[in-house]
């Protein structure tokens, strides 16, 4: 996979008001919009919709977009947006999309399952959209380790660069961004190694 450089951190106003997380965040939302390109008629599988506001996004340039939610919250329907609370398997879920997104998700979920499981439900050139949490310094770990109940922790891994490389493993391609402080990834990966069966 290929890393490129640090990423500046800045506000813009563009997406900032359905960007939860701060400006580290959405400057990454920002570039991972702009290496998605023309959305116009393409399908978008959302993993952990949350507030619904990033498949707003996306329905509002254009996608026809499937959002997924284990927790059971309370959205407003949005023209081109299917909101489907499931039970967090993928294996449930129909179709074939041209793109997969994740925000702050992957790390909730164990990747060695997950990862293969978002190829199956990719075109053969379909791209995988991650912004995620990054493990950071030891130093950090801590910190968030004492700032975190408890309960919350032992449900969160934060990536590291193994799990990177894992990742992009399961692609021909994969551009990775990050932001140091909060460590946050953001990989754009393409063309996956293992697709939708309907696709082979």
């Amino acid at each position: 996979y290929r890393t490129n450089h640090p990423v500046k951190i800045e506000k813009n106003t563009e997406v900032r008001m359905h960007v939860w997380g701060g400006n580290a965040w959405n400057s990454l939302v920002c570039i991972a919009l702009e290496a998605m390109g023309e959305l116009e008629g393409k399908s978008v599988l959302e993993l952990g919709f949350n507030d619904g506001s990033m498949a707003r996004e996306f329905a509002r340039r254009g996608a026809q977009v499937t959002a997924l939610e284990v927790r059971e919250v309370n959205v407003e329907p949005h023209p081109g947006v299917t909101f489907i609370h499931y039970d967090g398997n993928l294996d449930t879920i129909q179709g074939a999309y041209d793109f997969v997104f994740t925000k702050s998700v992957l790390v909730l979920t164990d990747i060695e399952r997950t990862i293969p499981a978002i190829c199956r439900h990719l075109k053969p050139n379909g791209r995988a959209v991650f912004i995620e949490n990054g493990a950071g310094a030891a130093g950090l770990s801590w910190l968030r380790y004492l700032l975190r109940p408890k309960s919350v922790w032992g449900n969160v891994r934060y990536l590291g660069k193994r799990d990177v490389r894992f990742i992009a493993s399961h692609f021909e391609g994969c551009d990775v961004h990050r932001t140091y402080f909060p460590p946050v990834y953001l990989m754009v990966a393409h063309r996956p190694i293992f697709f939708a069966p309907e696709h082979r």
